[in-house]
């Protein structure tokens, strides 16, 4: 690109036409808005003195061209030498920067001695400010500890917990790290085995079924400022506010204590910030690194390796990625790079399609999120774990409404048949059209034992999904109380997403994971549950459809609702008609119950001002009317995909689809663990750390760890979360 004229700033040492300075609030200054280069860069980033952007020395020219914006603190940063650590503490790397003006103009640097004293005084304010993204991960990582019923004040007996905490030994065996003190006796044990061999022995585990002392706080965590309490009973972090009164009355003085162990959020921090690992360890066995196009690690920054998951199984497939908006979309978009999501999907797409990452340029998913997800990574949401299904249904929402503008290729419909159970009617009523991005794997309880078999996907989707289900449904014909549902597929996406419900609530409504494997086959073919003709003998319910707006006008004068839906469905769109019925209600009431065609439930969601499209959308996909209505308000802009025809069936054959990737999660509870991705992938394109070829093969598998990518011989994929199919 052309240099500009001799500057403004260079022949007189002013900006005449810099228009209003930014705020030095919350600065952007950790990473490029154009693409992932940080501030480690060789040339560091450039903070716009305009609006609250950073950029790095190649993006500078398409901010400035774009947006006229020509001045920019040039910001570098180095890490200075590590001081000598003699507490166990979760430090800061110490890092040095240095400032100047740069003007786009004239293409130098101004050193502050030389700087308009605005501007001087706008460059060290964002020199010291705190990033808004930095600010952001240290929130995502901090634990948000819930409520507890437990959690109460009772003094217990005189004890000697402060000569076990004096002296930091388990009360039952020797161990002298990982200890916990129960807050109801003060008895002091060693925590659980963790996967790794690390930990204890689980005898404060042992102490809370024997006793039923649900409460016991970390030793080492124990300060005025720090501690973590655990609740056995809930198995969760939880908080006190009172226990210091709880400590007091076991004869602890919190107050006399300092920290000697990390707590979890400090152990969080430092597991994720510990990048000098070049291995990846799955199953205690080192992997080999490996990178190439489309195989790159994505940064964890907050607590987001659920969505750094989605994106590794989902985005980075052939049949999605070539989808996402180019990487020359920054051009032409009007929009700043932070808040729209067709700039994020480009800035994705732009690194992780590169052979070769610089160690700067570190990708991460906080600032798609943003835009993608937002209330899953503000206000309290932002330092839990989330669900990584719901991530991928936000993704192909966005995807579907602002990428595409149309239902991208991992809808399908579906069709339900419902059969009255009396054999003596069988009559029939169909449910067509219906919308949805994933089929569900519904696992049961581990069950043990010497031949004890997996269950299969292909039996579970048999038996749960498409199989013959008794529901509650009247049958209008002969007012048998149950039919016989079946589901058959009307159209067959490119991708098609199972999930395993791995997440179920006990009978204290604690939710709980079912750990059970599932045996998930290279190749699914769904051909034998596709959509058939209907056969020309069947006997089918009658069914008028129900106006939503007659529902709505005959419930707000004041009839009575189940009298409101049946003079709707013998009126259909009559609202004369509906009146007559309802004036007398005894021969109404004592009508044969009529079942709508639509969805039940649909006239309440239509009447809440959503069209009866997102209404049936919204039920289905939520499976109740009052969660339909939720979903429906916190997704105010929902356009519902377009579908096939009702009647389109599909071309006979066997709908083959092959494993493309899974999403597994490990961990307790759906609020905390971690995630990690395993794909399949084209085995000539991928190279080690010495850019050799990792594997001959033409494919393998590959997982994704946050950071750290790396080969995987034997992936676990009877554990996954989240099943990818593609079509083949």
């Amino acid at each position: 690109m052309s240099q500009q004229p001799q500057s403004d700033f260079e022949r007189f040492g002013v900006f005449t036409n810099i228009g209003e300075l930014r705020s030095a609030a919350n600065p952007r200054k950790t990473t490029c808005a154009y693409c992932f280069s940080t501030k480690h860069a060789p040339d560091g980033l450039y903070l716009c003195l305009q609006c609250n952007t950073a950029v790095c020395k190649e993006h500078m020219h398409l901010h400035a061209n774009k947006y006229n914006h020509t001045a920019y603190c040039h910001r570098k940063v180095t890490i200075e030498e590590p001081v000598t650590v003699t507490e166990l503490t979760v430090n800061p790397i110490a890092e040095k920067s240095t400032i100047a003006l740069h003007d786009y103009g004239s293409g130098k640097d101004y050193d502050m001695g030389h700087v308009p004293e605005n501007l001087g005084q706008l460059m060290v304010q964002l020199d010291a400010s705190v990033d808004y993204d930095v600010d952001l991960d240290g929130k995502g990582w901090a634990f948000n500890k819930k409520k507890c019923t437990h959690v109460k004040v009772e003094p217990g007996p005189a004890s000697s917990a402060a000569f076990y905490v004096t002296h930091a030994k388990c009360a039952s065996c020797d161990i002298n790290t990982n200890l916990w003190v129960c807050l109801d006796c003060g008895l002091v044990s060693c925590g659980r085995r963790q996967h790794d061999g690390s930990g204890g022995n689980g005898h404060a585990l042992k102490h809370f079924e024997e006793t039923g002392h649900p409460l016991c706080v970390k030793i080492g965590s124990l300060s005025p400022t720090s501690n973590d309490v655990h609740c056995y009973a809930c198995d969760d972090e939880v908080e006190d506010t009172l226990l210091d009164q709880r400590l007091a009355a076991i004869g602890i003085d919190i107050n006399a204590l300092t920290a000697s162990e990390k707590t979890l959020t400090e152990m969080t921090i430092a597991q994720n910030n510990n990048l000098s690992l070049t291995t990846v360890l799955e199953g205690g066995k080192d992997l080999t690194a490996a990178h190439g196009p489309w195989v790159h690690g994505i940064h964890n920054k907050g607590n987001l390796c659920y969505a750094a998951s989605v994106v590794q199984a989902v985005l980075c497939l052939p049949q999605v990625r070539n989808l996402l908006p180019p990487p020359d979309h920054f051009i032409t978009c009007p929009k700043s790079p932070y808040t729209c999501p067709l700039c994020q999907f480009a800035r994705l797409r732009a690194v992780m399609e590169t052979v070769n990452l610089p160690t700067y340029v570190q990708p991460d998913t906080q600032h798609l999120l943003d835009v993608v997800a937002p209330r899953l990574c503000r206000g309290e949401e932002r330092g839990r774990q989330q669900d990584a299904l719901e991530m991928a249904e936000l993704l192909f929402q966005v995807m579907d409404q602002q990428v595409l503008g149309r239902g991208g290729p991992w809808h399908f419909t579906l069709r339900y048949r419902l059969q009255c159970a009396n054999p003596a009617c069988g009559a029939v009523r169909y449910r067509e059209g219906q919308q949805s991005i994933d089929l569900p794997l519904y696992l049961p309880a581990e069950t043990k034992g010497d031949n004890y078999a997996p269950p299969t996907v292909e039996r579970l989707l048999m038996e749960k999904v498409f199989g013959a289900t008794p529901i509650d449904f009247k049958c209008e014909a002969c007012g048998c109380p149950q039919c016989m549902q079946t589901t058959q597929m009307e159209s067959f996406p490119e991708v098609l997403v199972l999930s395993a419900k791995r997440f179920a609530y006990n009978a204290q409504y604690q939710q709980i994971k079912i750990h059970t494997p599932l045996e998930a086959p290279d190749v699914l073919k769904l051909g034998e549950h596709a959509a058939r003709p209907k056969p020309a003998n069947e006997l089918i319910m009658s069914s008028k459809p129900v106006d939503p707006q007659i529902v709505f006008q005959l419930t707000a004068m004041g009839f009575e609702p189940t009298l409101v839906q049946k003079a709707a469905q013998q009126a259909g769109s009559s609202l004369e008609a509906a009146i007559d019925l309802l004036a007398n209600p005894e021969a109404l009431a004592a009508s044969p119950e009529m079942a709508s065609g639509a969805i039940e439930g649909t006239d309440q969601v239509v009447a809440m001002g959503f069209t009866e499209d997102q209404a049936a959308y919204a039920i289905g996909k939520a499976g109740s009317v009052e969660m339909a209505i939720n979903w429906l308000l916190e997704h105010p802009d929902f356009v519902v995909p377009a579908a096939s025809s009702a009647a389109d069936i599909p071309v006979p054959g066997p709908y083959r689809y092959k494993l493309a990737a899974t999403v597994t999660h490990s961990g307790g509870s759906i609020n905390s663990g971690h995630y990690v991705s395993h794909r399949r992938v084209d085995g000539a394109t991928i190279q080690n750390a010495e850019g050799l070829p990792v594997t001959g093969e033409d494919e393998c598998w590959v997982v994704a760890n946050d950071a750290k990518t790396a080969v995987s011989p034997a992936p676990p994929r009877h554990l996954a979360y989240l099943y990818v199919y593609v079509r083949c």
